[in-house]
């Protein structure tokens, strides 16, 4: 990923690497855990996730954290996350299995919330959010997969800055459906796109 100095910075199994604008290795931040997304904020630091326990860590810009959060413990060995955005305040707005969660720039959770949880969904499991973008109306909309007995079904939840859930529309296409991306439309609607469909 291309960082706000030029350089760029990535993840490998064990380790963050970040290099300036010549590929030349500037610092390397040793995380056993690491195996998901690495994020470039405004602030020029580095957000990046983990699984078994699921976390966000923040590096500043020499590569030295700043701090750690985990939803559930460091015990826990269930989840991950899939997406973060940074909103127009500096919040970051994390989402992936079963859970959305809104964190200031120091860590500190702002709110966190199951929007699935909510609503009526029988023979519902589990939900993965796969992406959630703040939109131009206010608050944030996020798309996915709930999986249920039958199989699994497309579904794009607004959510208000505050953490409440505005609606949740489920779509069902196929037996076997997700929605992996949502693009707001011209006349302030919403279309999940990057739709998986089988038998």
């Amino acid at each position: 990923q291309l960082t706000n100095d030029e350089g760029y910075i990535f993840s490998t199994i064990e380790n963050i690497v970040k290099t300036n604008s010549q590929g030349i290795i500037e610092w390397i931040f040793n995380e056993t855990n690491n195996n998901g997304t690495v994020y470039s904020t405004n602030d020029n630091s580095y957000l990046f996730t983990g699984s078994s326990p699921r976390f966000l860590s923040k590096l500043n810009n020499n590569g030295i954290s700043e701090w750690i959060y985990y939803p559930h413990g460091e015990e826990d060995s269930d989840g991950y996350w899939l997406s973060i955005i940074e909103n127009s305040s500096g919040e970051y707005v994390i989402s992936g299995e079963n859970e959305i969660t809104k964190i200031n720039n120091q860590g500190g959770v702002l709110w966190s919330i199951s929007p699935h949880n909510q609503v009526d969904l029988s023979s519902t499991f589990s939900c993965t959010y796969y992406n959630t973008y703040e939109v131009s109306g206010g608050g944030y909309i996020s798309v996915g997969q709930i999986q249920h007995f039958d199989g699994s079904d497309i579904f794009l939840v607004k959510i208000d800055y505050e953490g409440n859930v505005e609606w949740f529309k489920r779509f069902v296409l196929d037996q076997n459906s997700g929605g992996y991306d949502v693009q707001e439309t011209n006349d302030g609607g919403f279309s999940p796109t990057d739709i998986t469909k089988g038998e």
